[in-house]
């Protein structure tokens, strides 16, 4: 059972915690994404903790190029689960998330949708 994630929660709590909050949601939906990806036979991808310091060795490309692989693998799994996240190109959920407070949002709300459609289809097969 995936945890869901409050948008609210997700913006508030990041910003009375300048940002430590947010390093556990995103390290959360990491995990999650990771676990439906090994479900569904896809390659799952760096945690975020990971990803986040090797941003200080690369000089910020590392968590650049993270990204698009985080939005890529959500991409393929909302198409294989039928979750309708949208925008469904990878570069266009990569603006999204970059959007002032409404990404954290919309993000939750792509996390939510994901964890929605993946735990019906482990309801199905578990039928």
């Amino acid at each position: 059972m995936y945890k869901r994630v409050s948008g609210a929660k997700f913006w508030l709590l990041s910003c009375i915690t300048f940002g430590i909050y947010s390093i556990v949601i995103w390290s959360r939906m990491t995990k999650n994404l990771n676990d439906m990806a090994v479900k569904a036979g896809e390659q799952p991808i760096r945690g975020y903790v990971s990803a986040f310091f090797l941003g200080f060795i690369t000089f910020g490309i590392y968590p650049i190029v993270w990204m698009f692989k985080f939005y890529g693998l959500a991409g393929r799994l909302s198409y294989r689960a039928s979750a309708g996240v949208s925008p469904s190109g990878t570069f266009g959920k990569f603006i999204m998330g970059f959007i002032p407070i409404y990404s954290f949002f919309w993000l939750a709300g792509l996390h939510n949708k994901l964890a929605d459609a993946y735990e019906r289809l482990n309801m199905v097969n578990a039928q």
